[in-house]
């Protein structure tokens, strides 16, 4: 039984031991949070995720048009069955980065960074799907699961929501509940952690 979670985690564990990419900050980034304004990043039009869309809506953070935005980089990784792209698109006071690794009926993981002018990472929201085999039946369900972290937020949040489905058609649509919301116990472990995993997803190369 495959996970994308494993898979994605090995790749960039391997990645982060092969190059290290550490990024300088100053002391002003010790409190993490260069906030953008909240108006303003619902205001203003970025653009689009899952590769394909020219319009996404993304929870908490807002609603993209990638076509008024500029791309700033792109890099595209993988091996085997697991594929990735991660795009970053910028405005004038904030960016957006958008990471998507599908590893084809094992299931996909698409992650928005809301960015701060200065690359400090604001909200992060997560989309995945993973496929489980159930061996009574032999058939396959899928583990929906949606997650934002709000470090812009006082205190910085957790909101997370999941469900289960037993068809694959539906597995890119929006799970159907209310986010369940807590604050966010650890703070700087939880940043470290997501900065190191979008730093590392920049290191990754394709592996024919």
């Amino acid at each position: 039984m495959k996970s994308i979670y494993i898979i994605i985690i090995v790749c960039l564990l391997g990645s982060c031991n092969s190059q290290t990419n550490t990024k300088t900050k100053n002391t002003e980034s010790t409190d993490l949070t260069q906030k953008v304004d909240s108006t303003e990043k619902l205001t203003e039009k970025s653009t689009q995720t899952d590769y394909q869309l020219e319009k996404i809506d993304i929870p908490v953070i807002g609603t993209f048009e990638l076509s008024e935005m500029k791309m700033d980089s792109l890099n595209e990784y993988g091996a085997g069955d697991c594929w990735g792209t991660i795009r970053r698109y910028s405005l004038p006071n904030f960016g957006l980065a958008i990471d998507s690794i599908t590893c084809g009926e094992y299931g996909f993981t698409y992650t928005y960074y809301l960015l701060s002018d200065k690359d400090f990472i604001q909200v992060v929201y997560t989309k995945k799907s993973e496929s489980i085999l159930d061996p009574e039946t032999n058939s396959f369900f899928y583990v929906q699961e949606e997650q934002v972290i709000d470090f812009n937020s006082d205190p910085a949040t957790s909101m997370n929501k999941i469900d289960t489905l037993t068809d694959y058609k539906l597995r890119e649509k929006p799970i159907d509940k209310e986010f369940s919301t807590e604050i966010l116990k650890d703070k700087q472990t939880s940043y470290d952690h997501l900065e190191m995993n979008y730093q590392g997803t920049w290191e990754m190369e394709i592996d024919h």
